[in-house]
């Protein structure tokens, strides 16, 4: 770590940080769904209303229908951008093991940093096996409502037709300028970090998950994003994953180079 200019370096560990705060919280964003009544009279107000709009009794079955979806399946969040946190976090796990050897002595250092990464490289697995299933489950579970119509589709678009694109989108917007700008503090910390393949991989896996979130946001309309928010949490979680596991692979080495002496 000679050579190291501390500041920058510092900078580029809290504005990863930063990133990864801004994933989790963006769990709180939310997904409005309209009121039963009034989603099931914007739509009879159609051009081409769903059978049962005729009659006082046909909207007041669809109304029906629609409040005890709502009931078993609540409106959620997006899933795509708090999936990213499963790359971020391994990200900000390097940044942070290099940090420690600023102050932590190299030989507990050696031992800690294998130790840490095994278990939040596991986590981290297990995160993304669950955000990926979690989110399988859900999208064919849309799927199957978008395709059964009329009332299944009525039910898919009162819950699921009103995705927060805008908002998601001010946040990935953000993400990547944050992660540019730390990539470009890292390479101007220390000419090692830009050569280090292990930690560009990271880096690159961290850009190209935002970035695919971001292009399955903005290529379909409106009323569809929530499927393809499902879609792209399950492609960043399979890239966690890969990420994670290239991780333990790297912690388990670490574990044995500071154990074998002792051996």
């Amino acid at each position: 770590m000679g050579g190291l200019r501390r500041p920058v370096f510092l900078v580029a560990v809290a504005l990863v940080a930063v990133a990864v705060l801004i994933e989790l919280g963006s769990l709180a964003l939310p997904q409005q769904a309209q009121q039963p009544g009034a989603a099931v009279a914007a739509l009879c107000a159609e051009s081409s209303p769903p059978p049962g709009c005729a009659s006082p009794a046909g909207r007041a079955d669809l109304t029906n229908q629609v409040e005890q979806a709502q009931l078993t399946q609540p409106p959620t969040p997006g899933l795509g951008v708090p999936a990213i946190v499963l790359v971020d976090a391994v990200l900000l796990l390097v940044l942070l093991v290099m940090a420690t050897a600023l102050v932590v002595p190299a030989r507990i250092h050696g031992r800690l940093q294998g130790i840490v990464g095994a278990v939040v490289s596991v986590l981290v697995i297990l995160a993304a096996i669950a955000t990926a299933f979690r989110a399988l489950a859900q999208l064919v579970l849309m799927v199957s409502l978008l395709l059964a119509f009329p009332f299944g589709t009525i039910v898919y678009l009162v819950i699921w037709g009103f995705f927060p694109r805008g908002a998601a989108a001010v946040a990935l917007g953000l993400l990547l300028l944050i992660k540019i700008v730390a990539a470009i503090c890292l390479a101007a910390a220390h000419q090692a970090f830009a050569t280090d393949k292990g930690l560009l991989l990271i880096v690159a896996a961290s850009l190209v998950a935002g970035l695919v979130v971001s292009f399955l946001h903005g290529f379909v309309p409106g009323f569809l994003v929530s499927i393809t928010d499902a879609i792209a949490a399950i492609v960043v979680a399979i890239i966690g994953v890969i990420v994670a596991l290239l991780s333990l692979g790297g912690s388990v080495v670490s574990v044995v180079r500071a154990v074998r002496p002792q051996v």
